[in-house]
């Protein structure tokens, strides 16, 4: 998903002790909903009942972020870590 480009990346989400993961959190790209759509139908957890709960939410990555949308071996200068970073 990485390689593809759809997954930017992924974290556990903790309750308030900080020991328990209680869900998860993906920020993804997909140029379309239907796309998004698509890979849910297909996606393990989703199939195997691990997520029973989906919420998807738009959102723009801060300019401090978009290298992370770098294309594989792209470099852009002065605007975040490169690819061997």
């Amino acid at each position: 998903m990485m390689q593809a480009g759809n997954l930017m990346f992924s974290s556990a989400l903790l309750d308030d002790s900080g020991d328990e993961t209680v869900g998860s959190l993906r920020v993804m790209s997909f140029e379309t909903r239907a796309e998004l759509d698509e890979w849910l139908e297909k996606e393990p957890y989703v199939t195997g009942s691990v997520w029973q709960t989906i919420n998807v939410s738009r959102c723009r990555i801060a300019p401090a972020f978009e290298w992370m949308t770098l294309e594989p071996g792209e470099i852009r200068l002065n605007e975040g870590p490169s690819q061997a970073d």
